[in-house]
């Protein structure tokens, strides 16, 4: 599917390309509500691809407390989202 992307013969319609435009707005709002130490590392594990383990390196944390505040962060923009219950 991925691959759809990559080719000449994916066209995406205008529904969905307003579809992904909204919906890329409502996670970068959630995601300014976030403690700027949340930003941070998410942007880090996700848009900068870096390891669990290589960013509790940079910040002096252990891979598994790196995970939880992880898992937190990503817990609070799904709330916000509403697609985690209360």
């Amino acid at each position: 599917m991925l691959l759809s992307y990559l080719t000449e013969r994916h066209v995406e319609s205008a529904e969905d390309t307003a579809i992904r435009s909204i919906l890329m707005e409502q996670i970068l709002e959630a995601f300014q509500t976030l403690k700027e130490d949340d930003q941070r590392l998410l942007r880090a594990l996700i848009v900068d691809d870096v390891t669990e383990r290589e960013y509790a390196v940079q910040i002096g944390l252990s891979q598994k407390g790196v995970n939880k505040r992880r898992h937190r962060a990503l817990e609070k923009v799904r709330k916000i989202l509403g697609t985690q219950p209360d």
